[in-house]
């Protein structure tokens, strides 16, 4: 990797960062224990929660994708971290002075400021370090995310059997509020403030945005790939989870375990990508989804906690290099000042597959069971990642 991008501001960029998704890994843990107390047994009670925190991208993403392109990324950052720390602290005290469902509108309003987060930290990068250093700063950036992703997976499981939901909570809120603190010493050199939006200028940037990701040819490639992305981990959230924690009889702690192995594949992944910098981006993204395709065909043929966990291994170290050369594709290919549409563009299909996937998923194998949905699964997104990749070939 570049020295170059190791300047003051990108390094507080990571660490905030990191801590934040320390935290978001304890939140996740925490709904994944309370949903297997509450729906003991069923695939679909997974699909369900993720309507949650994958529909407010689908709702309010393009809009949040106006607002990066057009203010301040880091006040839009601080903003973000300031709401999540007052919700997500203060829950436990909402549930008790009302109902343990009031869980699901809080979290939809964390993950709502978690799109606005999101897409302002990935638009701040290349105004940052450069973007002929993208790449470099990307698996940078994916590498330490990845670490915080295995400490706060392993760890979370064990720590919301321990602590208990409530307190869960509140340390994921001190998180945001740690992730606040340090954003404030970052200095934004990007695009400033371009004065009030009015209503129709929405429609104008989205109209935008939406043409170039339909038309470009790379793009196209990107968000055909996203959404191979997302029905590997609809498979992911609406079946692996319901099998590792109850079929295997493994509990939450088992699947901080499983989450913590995919995570340390995924660091690997952020490794070579980092480390071999140019490369035909195409080609590792294709490669990566028909390997992947592999693994889930080989998941159902023999269960236990071995063959799960190189499967785990392998799945997270292909899904982070799709991920990274996803996003260094973008930074190459669009101009800054469409740059956070675009993004978020891409985090508006990834939830829409999400959403769909999850919750299809999850309804199948509740009725077909385990071991077809996988092989179904598997030659699926063969299909679509050799379909993906002729598309683009013949529009070149």
């Amino acid at each position: 990797m570049e020295r170059g991008i190791f300047k003051r501001d990108f390094l507080i960029l990571i660490v905030a960062n990191f801590i934040s998704q320390f935290g978001d890994r304890l939140t996740h843990l925490v709904i994944i224990h309370f949903i297997g107390e509450i729906s003991p047994g069923s695939f679909f009670a997974f699909s369900k929660a993720s309507l949650f925190f994958a529909l407010p991208v689908v709702l309010f993403g393009p809009f949040a994708g106006v607002f990066v392109d057009r203010y301040h990324k880091k006040s839009l950052m601080l903003l973000g971290d300031f709401v999540r720390f007052s919700l997500v602290f203060s829950l436990p005290y909402l549930i008790y002075l009302t109902h343990i469902n009031i869980v699901w509108p809080v979290l939809f309003v964390v993950f709502t400021f978690n799109l606005v987060f999101n897409s302002s930290r990935y638009s701040i990068i290349p105004d940052i370090v450069g973007v002929k250093n993208s790449v470099y700063a990307n698996s940078t950036m994916m590498f330490f995310t990845r670490i915080a992703t295995v400490l706060g997976t392993v760890t979370g499981g064990f720590l919301v059997a321990k602590v208990g939901w409530r307190y869960g909570f509140q340390l994921d809120g001190l998180t945001y509020l740690a992730s606040f603190i340090l954003i404030l010493f970052i200095v934004e050199k990007g695009r400033k403030k371009m004065g009030k939006i009015k209503i129709k200028n929405y429609f104008m940037d989205l109209k935008e945005g939406l043409y170039l990701s339909l038309k470009d040819k790379t793009l196209l490639f990107v968000m055909l790939s996203v959404y191979g992305m997302m029905f590997v981990s609809g498979v992911g959230y609406g079946i692996v989870i319901k099998v590792v924690q109850q079929d295997m009889k493994m509990g939450t702690g088992g699947v901080s375990i499983a989450g913590g192995i995919s995570a340390l594949g995924m660091i690997l992944g952020s490794v070579l990508t980092g480390i071999k910098g140019k490369f035909n981006r195409y080609n590792y993204i294709t490669l990566s989804f028909l390997s992947v395709s592999v693994l889930l065909f080989l998941a159902p043929i023999h269960v236990n906690f071995y063959t799960i966990s190189i499967i785990m291994l392998l799945a997270g170290f292909f899904l982070s290099v799709i991920g990274i050369t996803q996003e260094t594709l973008i930074h190459e290919t669009v101009e800054f000042n469409i740059r956070g549409r675009i993004f978020t563009f891409r985090d508006v299909m990834a939830s829409i597959s999400f959403i769909i996937n999850s919750l299809l998923m999850g309804f199948l194998a509740d009725r077909f069971g385990f071991f077809f949905i996988m092989i179904i699964s598997s030659i699926f997104l063969s299909i679509l990642t050799v379909t993906n990749h002729l598309i683009y070939k013949m529009r070149t």
